[in-house]
C-alpha cells in the first residue's frame, strides 16, 4: 500500500511538459507577429522618407533652374537697355510729300511752306560764303528759273522744296534721292537733314 501511494504521489508531482499554465507559447506567437508588423511599418516609413527626400531634391533643382532663368532674362534685358542707351539716336524721316487725293496734305503744304519761308530761289546774301554747301549758280539759272539742279529739266511739272534749307528740285528727283538714301535723307545740295514737301503751283 505504501508503495502504491508513493507511486501516485510521484506521478502527481511531475510537471506535464505538454501543458503550459501561463500560456507563454501564445504570447510568444503574438510577440513574433507584432515584431514582423513593426518591421514592415519601419520599412514602409523608410521608403516614404526616401521618396520625400527625392521629391524635395527635385523641387530644389527646379527652383534653382527657374531662378537661373530669371537671372539670365534680367541680364539680357539690362544688356538691351544699355545697348539702346549707348546707341546714337537715328532719325527716321517720313516720306513726307503730298500725293494726289490726299486733301489733308494738300491743304497743309502751303501753310508749311509759308511758315518756314520757302522761296523759289535762295537769296544771294544767304548763299555768300557757303559755296561748299550749295550748288554753284550757272547762267541757265535765272531769277525765275524752274530748272532742276539734279536732272536739269528746265520746266518740271511738279517740284519739291526741302523744309530746312529751302532748296528746290523737281519732285521726281526728290523722290529718287529719298529712295536711294532712306536712312540719310536730306538736301542733295547742302546735305542738311530734313524732309521735303511738294510745291503746289501753276506750272504753266
Amino acid at each position: 500500500l505504501s508503495q502504491t501511494v508513493f507511486s501516485m504521489g510521484a506521478h502527481a508531482s511531475r510537471p506535464n511538459s505538454g501543458a503550459n499554465v501561463d500560456g507563454s507559447p501564445m504570447m510568444h506567437d503574438v510577440a513574433i507577429n507584432l515584431g514582423e508588423a513593426w518591421e514592415q511599418i519601419r520599412r514602409s516609413l523608410r521608403r516614404w522618407m526616401d521618396l520625400w527626400r527625392i521629391q524635395q531634391q527635385e523641387n530644389r533643382r527646379r527652383q534653382l533652374a527657374i531662378e537661373q532663368t530669371v537671372a539670365q532674362l534680367r541680364i539680357s534685358d539690362q544688356s538691351w537697355e544699355e545697348l539702346g542707351r549707348n546707341q546714337p539716336a537715328v532719325r527716321q524721316p517720313a516720306y513726307n510729300y503730298a500725293i494726289e487725293g490726299n486733301s489733308g496734305a494738300i491743304a497743309s503744304a502751303p501753310a508749311l511752306i509759308e511758315e518756314v519761308g520757302i522761296v523759289e530761289e535762295v537769296p544771294e546774301e544767304e548763299t555768300a560764303g557757303s559755296e561748299d554747301r550749295t550748288q554753284p549758280r550757272t547762267a541757265a539759272h535765272s531769277e525765275f528759273s524752274r530748272e532742276c539742279g539734279l536732272c536739269f529739266d528746265d520746266h518740271p511739272t511738279q517740284r519739291a522744296a526741302y523744309v530746312k534749307c529751302g532748296h528746290i528740285v523737281c519732285l521726281s528727283c526728290a523722290q529718287r534721292f529719298f529712295e536711294a538714301n532712306p536712312a540719310n535723307i536730306g538736301c542733295p545740295f547742302c546735305r542738311t537733314e530734313g524732309e521735303f514737301v511738294r510745291l503746289f503751283e501753276d506750272s504753266n
